[in-house]
């Protein structure tokens, strides 16, 4: 040891020998704690929890801030408690989190719990809203989420009528809610509840979705090109989506409105087993009818003939878990109806009137049951049962159908690598269908000026029927790297009869060529039966085979910005063995003898629902024809819209009011040119002049002038403690425009005056969540 060493060490002990013995001396006592040793030495707990205003639901990851020394911070807990050991002398604690208002609390001295906090929502949004739907190898895709279907202005907040406002989604007629997908029929897409097939997904007159949003997570949309697991549907696929979880707390939503009103409610329940069991239950009623004599006596003789359905649906869910995965129950139902009596010129019936009802009610039962196999293997299966009741009669012509249908939808998956997984599905159905008709042999591919009700053939059918189908399907999606994602499979359908049967082989590829920047493409075949009173025993041909398509899409996808993105696509399509009134052979009043064809161009720009405001643009270019299979000659199909725009955007000016509009504009659809009338001595009434020869299919030579309409709503939201109250007023053609939707011709045919289409209509509305 060297010697500066040893006299540094025999230096430090004389000192602290020296502070030991003389505590009062100054240099030698210890210092007395500082405020802020203090503060670190004896904090100070306070305790606390966050809520959100206007409703029961806790937030968690709120970042809490003792002031003013900032050096002590906390998040709350998954349940919105929290605790922080402050430092003495705390006198604000500030919070904040993305989504909502920050704020401070003024501690009073040794305070020690400030109680439940309520945040108020912020007019930044997280982000929800258009997003892709959750299996991404499909390459035509969009998703809504319910909050954005909620905000989507002119569709009074339906779910399905939200999809109009996307590329190359089409209205029967402008304001229906039915749907006409690039170039298909409406009654070529098909609509699933989960797992559930839905026999009509609208209500009658298109008064909205079957089920109504807030029973809905989300809806995705397959406009074509889609993958084997979707099967007998050769236009799109609709999928609504449940939320599929129990929820956290009891909550209920009483919404009244001018066109209804909705109840819906939910807990979670122990009343089963231990495990917590999801309950939701939801109803709703329209009351449109009591209006109707008002609309009649505003509008005059326009809308003499003018009536609304009466709806109701109702929905019952429960949810839970198993030790091997999750389980759901169904129970929904939807009830339609219409009537209507038409003046002296059209009466079947002594008292000088004809009478128009129509009812329509379905109730869907399912049970799914979802399980991990373990070593990547999985298993869902759902029985399902279906009840359908159809009633109409329609000007002497009455049908009355009464069908139950058996189901059950069993899927295996397998999980092989990181790289490849496969599924394998099947789904046998049962049909018993018990039928009376007594109606014209109608068109299947709709009324024509040509086609005369008063000379149409017509059948008296008392059919009991019992028909077995099955539909099956392989899908395997391979990546072979990170950026490269291969989905081929084969769909396989056997109809009613064993001429029914094809086996569509699909495929689809996405690959990631830049960090921003996606290529895709698809191509396949699709298959779908025929509808079901067209081939069915007496009044139509049970020898008509499976109606066929094929699809080819190519599209990019482009992320522009952090939350705004362009999908870009174009499609081909070509349909055959499409369902027609009978040429070749009358006497089998229906054949497979209608060719149909359809392409276009896409474009979807949009902005997520994040920040404080969102929207998106979409334009649709298409063309769609049939072939008339009496001339052999392409004629424009009935539904065709060359161009489709829509707008759509809104801004959230506080966290609880937001101000949203639509802007619509679509090519005026197609009508026939008509040259006079011929009077007929028999009934007493005036035909148009035909063509010679007379065609099966509409000609289409001429085309309503161009819709565009402009949709504005705003909501506003009154924050109570526990609970809110949502005011909503939308005014549809807010412009008040008055758009040509048809012609309405003389009776003898000789002139004709344009139909406008519905004047601008508000909807006011309260809605209460508890």
């Amino acid at each position: 040891m060297t010697k500066d060493v040893l006299i540094a060490a025999l230096v430090s002990a004389q000192t602290f020998a020296v502070a030991a013995e003389s505590p009062a001396t100054p240099a030698a006592t210890p210092a007395a704690a500082t405020p802020a040793e203090k503060d670190v030495k004896n904090p100070l707990k306070i305790t606390g929890s966050f809520g959100v205003l206007g409703s029961k639901k806790k937030v968690g990851g709120v970042t809490v801030i003792a002031l003013p020394s900032k050096e002590v911070s906390i998040e709350s807990k998954a349940d919105g408690t929290f605790e922080i050991e402050a430092p003495q002398g705390t006198t604000i604690l500030t919070y904040k989190k993305d989504g909502y208002v920050s704020g401070q609390v003024l501690l009073e001295p040794n305070q020690k719990d400030i109680g439940n906090i309520l945040l108020e929502p912020s007019a930044e949004l997280l982000g929800v809203g258009v997003i892709r739907a959750r299996r991404k190898v499909e390459v035509s895709q969009q998703s809504l989420t319910r909050d954005e279907v909620f905000r989507v202005p002119g569709t009074g907040g339906d779910a399905v009528s939200a999809l109009q406002t996307l590329p190359s989604v089409l209205p029967v007629f402008p304001g229906a809610a039915n749907v006409v997908v690039r170039g298909s029929a409406p009654e070529d897409t098909k609509s699933f509840y989960d797992r559930l097939e839905i026999p009509f997904v609208f209500h009658l007159g298109g008064l909205g979705t079957v089920i109504p949003t807030r029973a809905l997570e989300g809806i995705d949309f397959y406009p074509g090109g889609f993958s084997a697991p979707y099967n007998d549907a050769i236009g799109a696929t609709i999928q609504l989506r449940s939320e599929n979880k129990t929820p956290q707390r009891t909550s209920s939503e009483v919404e009244i409105a001018l066109k209804q009103s909705a109840l819906y409610f939910e807990t979670p329940t122990t009343a089963f087993g231990e495990s917590p069991v999801g309950v939701r239950a939801g109803f709703r009623r329209s009351y449109l009818e009591i209006f109707v004599p008002i609309i009649k006596k505003v509008a005059g003789k326009n809308l003499q003939l003018f009536t609304v359905p009466n709806i109701t649906d109702y929905q019952l869910i429960l949810d839970g878990k198993h030790s091997r995965g999750t389980w759901q129950a169904y129970l929904i139902g939807a009830a339609d109806r219409l009537s209507l009596v038409v003046p002296a010129g059209q009466a079947n019936n002594a008292e000088g009137n004809a009478k128009f009802s129509l009812f329509n009610y379905f109730e869907v039962s399912g049970f799914r049951y979802s399980a991990n196999l373990g070593n990547g293997w999985g298993l869902t299966a759902v029985p399902q049962q279906r009840l359908v009741i159809i009633n109409q009669e329609i000007f002497e012509n009455t049908v009355d159908v009464r069908g139950n249908r058996f189901g059950l939808d069993v899927t295996i998956d397998k999980k092989f690598s990181e790289q490849f997984s496969a599924s394998a599905g099947i789904r046998p159905e049962h049909d018993r269908t018990v039928s009376k008709v007594n109606a014209i042999q109608l068109p299947p591919t709709g009324f024509t000026p040509f086609f005369d009700t008063d000379t149409a053939q017509k059948s008296s059918s008392d059919v009991k029927r019992n028909t077995t189908t099955l539909q099956a399907h392989i899908d395997t999606v391979w990546k072979p790297d990170e950026k490269i994602v291969i989905n081929p499979g084969v769909a396989f359908l056997q109809g009613n009869t064993s001429a029914q049967r094809a086996t569509d082989p699909r495929f689809s590829a996405r690959w990631q060529a830049f960090e921003a920047t996606s290529l895709k493409l698809a191509a396949g075949l699709y298959s779908q039966r025929p509808q079901p009173q067209f081939d069915s025993p007496q009044y139509g041909n049970p020898d008509l085979t499976l109606e066929r398509a094929r699809h080819l899409v190519l599209g990019v996808e482009h992320n522009l910005f952090a939350d705004v993105d362009v999908d870009v696509q174009v499609y081909d399509k070509k349909l055959w063995d499409i369902t027609g009134t009978a040429t070749e052979n009358p006497l089998l009043k229906y054949e497979n003898n209608i060719e149909g064809r359809a392409y276009g161009a896409e474009i979807l720009l949009r902005k997520t629902r994040k920040g404080i405001w969102n929207g998106w643009l979409s334009y649709g270019y298409s063309k769609s024809e049939r072939k008339d299979p009496a001339l052999k000659v392409w004629r424009t199909f009935s539904f065709d819209r060359p161009h489709a725009l829509n707008v759509v955007g809104s801004y959230r000016l506080t966290g609880r009011w937001e101000f949203g509009a639509r802007f619509q504009y679509l090519s005026g659809g197609p009508y026939n040119i008509l040259n006079g009338g011929v009077y007929n001595q028999n009934t007493g009434r005036y035909r148009p002049v035909a063509p010679v020869p007379t065609p099966v299919l509409a000609v289409n030579d001429g085309r309503n002038p161009p819709f565009a309409q402009l949709d504005v709503r705003t909501d506003y939201d009154f924050l109570f403690t526990d609970w809110t109250l949502t005011t909503f007023f939308e005014l549809q053609n807010a412009t008040n425009r008055e758009n040509t939707v048809g012609y309405r011709n003389a009776p003898d045919f000789s002139s004709r005056e344009p139909i406008a289409g519905t004047p601008i209509i508000p909807n006011l509305g309260i809605k209460a969540v508890f």
